[in-house]
């Protein structure tokens, strides 16, 4: 008889996606029975694994580095796949957090390979704090793990492969993980752990995908992760209303400007030629000063000779008739 889960498996994976060539729910299962973050980091790396990631389109597959993003009771365990030198692309990471006696774990698929809104959750909660690994991390004394290997330096059980092709790695997948523990995780509708969201944007690395075979998944209707869930109901909302009124208020005010420069500067023109021509006016009135000048001038002169020969004939005739007496 035909397997329809598997069909229905297989014809719900679309290849173009970078994503598709690493299941998260196989890497969910791994992370469920490793007992620390090193086994976990060396069966991710195995090959005939989940890892089937060629990001850089080297003809290899890219080696995945594990790193611990630890704050208090939050544990953020980072999923980094290594493209070249000091270029790392995160893939996925696993929000670990305790609360009192309950811990609580979200896996989130990186927005540039998986898309938006790419949450998985175990089905049973209470196993998750039974988990090896997630008691490993909350040991006293654990120190947070930070895998030493980078480009061109990779542990000895790692030797690059050839991408498998896309219908031989979601076979191998389905039978040794869908088929016995898909069950174990759902899809989650919203980030379970605001914190934790923050400490991974706020270490988050990205590197360019190189791969021509790969795609970006396009922004699904949703938010982003570890933002919340109202964000993107709303920046559609709130970005149309405010940009056309800035642009509609700002026209309106500027005209008024121009407009009342050009009414104040034609008044000053207008007075500044009623008050000149009255200056002119009241030059032509100074001649009557040396018109007055010159007639007071040739008085003087008249009266003065008038008056000096008249002592003179008088002098003279008195001194006649003394000398004629005698």
């Amino acid at each position: 008889p035909a397997d329809t889960s598997y069909d229905a498996h297989i014809n719900s994976i679309d290849t173009t996606l970078a994503g598709s060539n690493l299941d998260l729910k196989a890497v969910a299962e791994i992370f469920r029975t490793s007992k620390d973050l090193e086994e976990f980091e060396k069966r991710l790396n195995e090959k005939d694994g989940v890892n089937n990631l060629d990001l850089n389109n080297d003809g290899k597959v890219d080696y995945l580095r594990v790193l611990d993003r630890a704050d208090g009771n939050t544990h953020v365990i980072v999923i980094q796949a290594v493209l070249g030198k000091d270029k790392f692309q995160d893939v996925a990471s696993i929000d670990v957090v305790q609360e009192g006696d309950k811990v609580s774990l979200q896996l989130v698929g990186d927005e540039d390979v998986y898309g938006t809104e790419y949450y998985l959750e175990p089905q049973d909660e209470q196993e998750v704090k039974n988990y090896p690994s997630v008691q490993f991390i909350f040991h006293v004394g654990y120190t947070p793990y930070y895998s030493p290997y980078y480009w061109g330096y990779y542990p000895p059980y790692f030797h690059p492969w050839p991408p498998f092709p896309a219908y031989y790695y979601h076979r191998h997948v389905y039978h040794h993980y869908y088929h016995h523990h898909h069950h174990h995780y759902h899809h989650g509708r919203r980030p379970m752990h605001p914190h934790a969201r923050n400490v991974y944007y706020g270490h988050r690395s990205t590197a360019p995908i190189k791969n021509p075979n790969y795609r970006r998944p396009a922004n699904r209707p949703g938010t982003r992760p570890g933002q919340g869930s109202s964000r993107p109901s709303t920046r559609p909302a709130n970005r149309p209303s405010t940009q056309p009124h800035n642009p509609s208020t700002r026209p309106s005010t500027r005209p008024t400007k121009p407009s009342s420069r050009p009414a104040t500067q034609p008044s000053r023109p207008a007075t500044r030629p009623s008050t000149q021509p009255s200056r002119p006016a009241t030059r032509p009135s100074r001649p009557s000063n040396p018109s007055s000048r010159p007639s007071t001038r040739p008085s003087r002169p008249t009266s003065r000779p008038s008056a000096r020969p008249a002592p003179r004939s008088y002098g003279g005739g008195a001194g006649r008739v003394r000398g004629g007496r005698r």
